[in-house]
């Protein structure tokens, strides 16, 4: 088991077995537990085990885990038969997410194969150059906009297979509006951050207004602005959700399965061309009208099907890990709290 003891404190993670490597100072290892490993990390990340841990930091200006400190730590002990309980939900939704993420590569994998990119060498010179009708394609005259590694990808698709244009594909591109979060919102609110895996993941919720922006199940939304622009998520979880001014919401037409454009958008096909239509040099933006010119592949109903259905496959993996890890924390932290009311005053 292993805890972060520096910077972010308190994070607490388990080595799977034959995993081999190493870990830096600002981290600490603990073996042979007397107790069952996956129940101690069912409890250090539930409420109580958390605070206990945090409890304990030092510093000032840079505070930190001690491993003499965190020995310190007190561990509720109940019977092997709980410990086995839980440390089985832990168990169990750890293999449910490496099996989403083993079906996410494979998923991307299938579809670099079907488009013949896992054969795909591209040349990287030194120097590269634009003729006069993809400027005037672009209206651009940046450099950036050419570079080999964008333009290769759309013109391989353009030879190999059936494309269309994105605008084609999606009835409506909807910016964000930025609102303020508030703990009372009836409506879930989602920002760049919220978008975990490929999905959207948010605990924030505002209030609805005239200027809120909704997003409803089945739409995608893309950052376009900041860092991480490209960044894209599909809303499974939510009927609905308000979303910030740094996405752009996506509801995609009935001629195409929004998990199998999720699947190209997050693949370096999708990607490549999002970076390549970035404006701006100290905050980059990506503009929805140069969004809809991003090429997407068209490999026939059934294989699009075949990658949506491992997509999903994918996502709802996920979610049940999740929903597993929860229920791990929430009965140690249910067991910690009829203990206390049992125990005398």
């Amino acid at each position: 088991m292993i805890i972060s003891v520096v910077g972010t404190l308190g994070n607490v993670a388990i080595i799977p077995k034959n995993q081999i490597g190493i870990f830096s100072c600002k981290s600490t290892l603990f073996r042979n537990s007397s107790i069952d490993p996956y129940y101690l990390l069912a409890y250090l990340n539930s409420n109580y085990g958390r605070k206990c841990l945090l409890r304990r930091q030092r510093g000032a200006v840079q505070t930190g885990l001690n491993k003499d400190d965190l020995k310190t730590v007190p561990v509720p002990i109940f019977s092997d038969i709980i410990h086995n309980y839980i440390g089985q939900l832990i168990r169990k939704a750890l293999k449910l997410n490496f099996e989403s993420q083993v079906l996410t590569t494979k998923t991307q994998q299938l579809l670099e194969n079907e488009l013949g990119l896992d054969k795909l060498k591209f040349e990287n010179p030194v120097g590269y150059e634009a003729n006069f009708s993809e400027i005037v394609f672009a209206r651009r005259i940046d450099s950036q906009c050419y570079r080999p590694e964008y333009i290769n990808y759309e013109k391989h698709l353009r030879e190999h297979s059936q494309i269309d244009d994105l605008r084609n594909l999606v009835e409506s591109s909807v910016k964000g509006k930025q609102m303020a979060i508030s703990s009372d919102g009836t409506l879930n609110y989602a920002s760049i951050k919220d978008i975990q895996g490929l999905e959207l993941i948010s605990d924030s919720f505002c209030h609805f207004s005239s200027d809120t922006r909704i997003a409803d199940k089945g739409d995608l939304l893309l950052a376009i602005t900041g860092a991480t622009i490209g960044k894209i998520g599909i809303i499974d979880r939510y009927d609905r959700l308000a979303f910030s001014g740094d996405l752009l919401g996506l509801k995609v037409k009935n001629n195409i399965d929004p998990f199998y454009l999720l699947a190209v958008m997050q693949s370096p096909i999708g990607q490549s061309q999002c970076k390549r239509w970035i404006t701006g040099s100290t905050n980059g933006h990506l503009a929805p009208q140069d969004v809809g010119k991003i090429v997407i592949p068209r490999l026939g109903n059934q294989k699009e099907q075949l990658i949506s259905e491992k997509i999903n496959e994918s996502l709802k993996a996920r979610c049940e890990s999740e929903i597993l890890l929860e229920k791990a924390k929430t009965r140690v932290e249910e067991l910690i709290e009829k203990a206390a009311e049992q125990s005398p005053a």
